[in-house]
């Protein structure tokens, strides 16, 4: 999943009440054009803030993949004498309207000290004159707990909250209510019931939220359990970390982490919830892979990605060392 920030201010209504983003393939001198590559890149699921007049008015799903369309009839009424290639890229959007619009003058401030490269904010916090952009989590977090502390209705107040806490946050492994269960289920010692795993590729099995319509990979919490129990209840960093035992005195407490993140699971043909892609970690070499530094976490993540990678090969999943820092980063 992608989140971007498209700039309307003269397409505004008409994209507005027509449920889409639609812009050229290039600049009218036939040059690229960042903001149209990016349109390209838009997948279905990828959240999209809108921004017209200076001001965020919306926030939306992305409800298809880019796909070619010619310009729409009402947006070639807007500059007549502009010429426009009328070859473009659409995506269908499900617009959300905020009440009241998030002023961004009153976020400039914040914009400028957090200047993203190739960003939609320019080096005074303005809008860079570019259609759509790419914006990373910080900036993602800061606008919607913005937007949320201001937003008067209730629903679209809770479909904020989602995107903050069940989209934007679903790196964090499992929630409360997953670890709970994995935890009761190794309390009690049962071996006759243990996880058999298919060999080879799973495929990949998605829910739909509920709150966002965001379409994400399921998690097996017995995965999690099984990858638990197969590097023996010990942390696979530096298996001689000082552990606790659970509350049951039979096994050392690890927790279960995604060594990819599964919110990238559009990289992939095949599952990532797979044991072969969950390692068991301590509590703080856990939290050092969410929130420490990066050069502490290349030393572990090299490490698990050496361990790891003939068992991800078996199961449909290749990708390189760089690519798995990246997803760090």
């Amino acid at each position: 999943m992608k989140i971007y920030y498209v700039f309307q201010n003269q397409s505004k209504k008409q994209e507005l009440n027509g449920k889409y983003l639609w812009s050229p393939q290039k600049k009218s001198t036939g040059e690229n054009d960042l903001g149209y590559t990016n349109m390209s890149k838009v997948q279905k699921g990828d959240i999209i803030f809108h921004g017209a007049n200076q001001e965020t008015y919306a926030i939306s799903i992305a409800q298809s993949d880019c796909y070619e369309a010619e310009q729409p009839e009402e947006l070639k009424n807007l500059k007549p004498d502009q010429i426009w290639n009328n070859k473009g890229y659409m995506v269908d959007c499900d617009y959300n309207l905020l009440t009241p619009p998030l002023d961004m003058r009153q976020h400039r401030d914040w914009l400028k000290e957090h200047k993203l490269k190739g960003g939609p904010f320019n080096s005074k916090g303005g809008g860079n004159q570019r259609y759509l952009s790419e914006i990373d989590l910080k900036h993602a977090k800061y606008l919607l707990t913005k937007i949320k502390h201001n937003e008067k209705f209730n629903k679209t107040k809770a479909f904020i909250h989602a995107l903050l806490t069940e989209t934007l946050d679903y790196d964090l492994d499992y929630d409360n209510d997953e670890l709970d269960k994995i935890n009761k289920s190794l309390e009690v010692n049962d071996k006759n019931n243990e996880l058999i795993e298919p060999e080879g590729p799973e495929k990949i099995k998605l829910a739909i939220s509920n709150n966002t319509g965001i379409p994400r990979p399921k998690r097996d919490s017995e995965k999690a359990k099984k990858a638990l129990q197969n590097a023996n209840y010990k942390c696979e960093n530096e298996t001689d970390h000082i552990l606790f035992l659970r509350k049951n005195g039979l096994y050392e407490y690890t927790e279960p982490h995604h060594l990819i993140p599964l919110s990238k699971f559009k990289d992939f043909k095949f599952s990532l919830d797979v044991t072969a892609n969950i390692v068991s970690l301590c509590s703080h070499c856990h939290n050092l892979l969410h929130y420490g530094r990066l050069e502490d976490k290349t030393v572990i993540l090299e490490k698990l990605y050496n361990k790891r990678k003939n068992q991800l090969s078996k199961k449909g999943i290749f990708l390189s060392f760089e690519q798995l820092l990246n997803y760090y980063k």
